[in-house]
């Protein structure tokens, strides 16, 4: 469901470099990727992509969509474990960049759970993170969208939020 909302409280300033080398790995590896893990420009990630799958597996598809891996639920509890979350959230901030923040999905979208309740994207859903704002019902549910309109409402954010913006951003919204 479009709607759009400013980010307020938009993230921190850690830098506005954006990371351009990009490529596999190795030319052993079959499945390419940023070489940091961050998600790079679209045409050449997508013939990369195109390439190896079809060469290995014989799958061909129309259009990629890449998303950050981001540092929450079992991903994050991983990293924590291995004593990587500070390095990987380090390497989200270092490649933040401001012009992602325009088309992120927050802006745009919102996402319902199974009960109706809305958030700002899916990984404020899966941390439990509600829309921020009181509405007439309490919590913000779908229903409140035929009584209130959520333009111009803020978008909730936390660290998390870098991983739609580093790089050429995610799917979700950026530049891919």
């Amino acid at each position: 469901m479009k709607i759009p909302r400013p980010v307020t409280n938009a993230l921190p300033a850690a830098t506005d470099r954006q990371n351009t080398t990009r490529g596999s790995r190795d030319a052993r590896d079959p499945a390419p990727a940023g070489t940091d893990g961050i998600p790079g420009h679209k045409a050449p990630l997508q013939a990369d992509y195109k390439r190896a799958l079809f060469e290995h597996f014989g799958i061909v598809f129309n259009e990629l969509y890449a998303l950050a891996n981001m540092p929450i639920q079992r991903f994050g509890s991983t990293l924590i474990s291995k004593g990587q979350f500070h390095d990987y959230m380090r390497l989200l901030k270092d490649n933040h960049a401001a012009d992602n923040l325009e088309d992120v999905m927050c802006r745009s979208l919102v996402s319902v759970d199974w009960r109706g309740h809305l958030y700002d994207c899916d990984f404020n859903q899966q941390l439990g993170l509600a829309l921020p704002g009181p509405t007439q019902s309490g919590r913000p549910h779908l229903r409140d969208l035929l009584r209130e309109d959520l333009s111009g409402r803020p978008v909730r954010v936390a660290d998390h939020c870098f991983g739609c913006t580093a790089g050429q951003g995610s799917s979700c919204g950026g530049a891919l």
